[in-house]
């Protein structure tokens, strides 16, 4: 929802007062190109080792007490494609922007667009972060199976 209300808010915004989310915004302008994808690529990068490690410990848990965690690794698969797909987003929006008419509206749609991608990657390495901090041990899973 949150990210649906930003996108909201920065869609509005471009059309309303592209001023503020154009190229004459010079972060902007200088940050919506190879800066994105690098940017972006570190990201991806980081979130996807961390998802990977995630993947294996949940393996090693489930091998232990034969616990299966089917919601999680649907939750860290989809994450972890989505980040990739956003990349390749992001790649478009970084190699389009320049071929758009530079209406100030597109440009700041295209920001928008760059904006809204960095938001949901840092909301997935957040959400990877509290699941890496929410799995217990295996001798505290090995309890709770055995108290149900």
């Amino acid at each position: 929802m949150i990210l649906v209300g930003l996108l909201t808010v920065l869609l509005t915004i471009s059309f309303s007062a592209p001023y503020l989310l154009d190229d004459r915004n010079t972060f902007l302008a200088n940050f919506v190109n190879q800066e994105l994808l690098g940017t972006l690529g570190f990201i991806v990068a980081v979130t996807l080792a961390s998802a990977a490690s995630v993947h294996f410990e949940l393996n090693k848990i489930e091998d232990a007490t034969g616990n299966p965690f089917k919601r999680t690794r649907r939750s860290l698969r989809r994450s972890a494609y989505s980040l990739i797909f956003l990349f390749g987003v992001a790649g478009l929006v970084v190699l389009i922007k320049p071929l758009v008419p530079p209406v100030p509206h597109n440009v700041a749609i295209a920001n928008s667009l760059a904006i809204a991608i960095i938001y949901f990657n840092l909301s997935v390495l957040l959400d990877l972060t509290r699941t890496v901090f929410k799995i217990p041990g295996i001798e505290a899973i090995k309890r709770i199976a055995e108290d149900h």
